[in-house]
């Protein structure tokens, strides 16, 4: 038994092929673009970090040599914007991007450059507290003794304050830290790993002695963060 087929018109297949070009096309781009563009954030980091690599390096060597000495440095900038701020004595780089090019919230120094990553946190002296503070929180730390000075310290208040900005709420309670369940108390000293502002992260840092263990316990407030990360190390 013969069957009559239909035919389809050239005009029609047309279509269906181009419709076919276009969404395989489309498909393409949405994946290539991503990547492409993440090259270009990578390659534009590493042209940075080698600027200030060798601004900081001529930077050293003109206070070497003394008053009149003078450099020329080429400064290509492919992405972000450099900052030169004479408040703080820093000259900074930023670029903003979706590429990981540095794990959340590290500190990663070379040489005499800092490679990080988010600028939402400041850390400020207030005397007998170090204050860290970022878009979420304000997070106030007992600041006690010196290296050459260790001081009895109450692990329990080592926190002494966490305020929820946005809620405008203060937690009143407390934050108890105690080794092997018992000890609470300990010798030693707290300071904060680095202040100014536009940092990557806060960082509290308490050399502690409890029961001839020698530790340190590391307060953590990272940029644009509503937590705090507490963790502790081997004393270094």
């Amino acid at each position: 038994m013969l069957r009559k087929r239909k035919a389809v018109s050239p005009l029609l297949a047309g279509t269906l092929y181009m419709t076919i070009a276009i969404v395989v096309i489309a498909i393409l781009i949405s994946t290539i673009t991503p990547y492409v563009q993440s090259l270009r954030d990578k390659a534009a980091f590493e042209s940075a970090k080698t600027m200030m690599h060798d601004l900081a390096t001529s930077l050293q060597e003109i206070i070497a040599e003394g008053k009149g000495s003078t450099r020329v440095v080429p400064l290509v900038i492919r992405r972000g914007v450099l900052i030169i701020d004479n408040r703080s004595n820093l000259i900074e780089f930023r670029m903003k991007t979706d590429t990981p090019l540095v794990a959340r919230s590290a500190m990663i120094r070379e040489g005499n450059i800092i490679i990080a990553e988010g600028d939402d946190v400041s850390v400020v002296d207030n005397g007998n507290v170090i204050t860290m503070r970022n878009s979420y929180l304000e997070v106030n730390i007992t600041k006690a003794g010196t290296p050459d000075n260790w001081q009895q310290i109450n692990m329990s208040r080592i926190i002494a304050g966490v305020k929820l900005l946005k809620e405008n709420v203060t937690f009143n309670g407390t934050v108890r830290v105690l080794v092997d369940s018992v000890f609470e108390n300990a010798t030693g000293y707290i300071y904060a790993e680095m202040y100014g502002n536009n940092l990557p992260r806060g960082r509290v840092i308490a050399h502690l002695v409890v029961n001839d263990t020698e530790f340190e316990l590391l307060i953590t407030l990272p940029s644009y963060a509503d937590y705090l990360e507490l963790e502790t190390r081997e004393a270094s």
